[in-house]
């Protein structure tokens, strides 16, 4: 059963959700808690300790979970210099239109989430979203589980669903779509294997984005107790649930 805690909680991004798994793939743990409910709370200390110092934990999930959105960044600046050079300028710019509407919403997020905290905070915050590192950032808050601030509208979880729903819908998407026209249209002539790369990138990215807002949300404690007639499709059963998430 200790075997089992630890792959439920690294299948997870938050100590509470994988707590909340091996509780349903074990009943007699759900007795315990039920019955004892100080066990859960040391349960879950103890689980949010483990996500910060295992070494499948925190910085796994920066590097897996934040990586694929800034080499889609990366990728998609490098293949709007390709357009340039290449005289295909009309893509590019709305290539680049695309960029600065995806980094536009979350500076717009930035601005809600720290307009009262202080010029100092505010610039580090979007300085955080121009250099392109800000889905490493909110991740980050999540796994070590960064408490909401006073004047702040959502938390941690919450920016970092925005951020990704922002990159997949401003960036993500219709940047893929356009790159895949302009390479019909363009024909097999120029930087072919760049503006593929890029391509792929950008498919990845977005399946990769969609489907863990999707699980990360199905998976949530508070959702599922709050919608059960919704939210918990996922099983419960840890092999099942790695055989849904791929």
């Amino acid at each position: 059963m200790g075997k089992s805690l630890s792959k439920a909680l690294r299948a997870r991004k938050t100590a509470d959700a994988g707590v909340l798994q091996w509780k349903n793939q074990n009943p007699s743990m759900e007795e315990l808690f039920e019955k004892y409910p100080w066990v859960e709370e040391m349960v879950l200390t103890m689980g949010e300790e483990l996500l910060k110092n295992a070494a499948w934990g925190l910085w796994f999930r920066v590097i897996t979970g934040s990586g694929l959105s800034m080499v889609d960044l990366a990728t998609d600046i490098n293949v709007i210099r390709v357009y340039f050079e290449e005289g295909q300028k009309g893509y590019g710019w709305m290539m680049l239109g695309m960029v600065l509407a995806s980094m536009g919403l979350q500076l717009l997020v930035v601005v809600l989430q720290n307009g009262k905290m202080g010029w100092g905070k505010l610039l580090r915050e979007a300085l955080i979203v121009v250099s392109g590192l800000k889905p490493g950032f909110d991740a980050m808050r999540v796994v070590s589980n960064a408490e909401m601030e006073e004047h702040q509208v959502m938390d941690a979880k919450g920016e970092l669903v925005f951020t990704k729903c922002a990159e997949m819908f401003c960036e993500s998407i219709p940047g893929c779509i356009l790159q895949v026209y302009a390479l019909i249209q363009g024909g097999s002539g120029g930087q072919m294997g760049t503006k593929i790369f890029s391509i792929v990138v950008s498919a990845i990215t977005t399946g990769m984005g969609s489907a863990s807002i999707s699980y990360d949300f199905d998976s949530d404690p508070e959702k599922r107790r709050s919608l059960p007639s919704f939210y918990g499709y996922l099983p419960d059963e840890g092999n099942k649930r790695t055989v849904m998430a791929r």
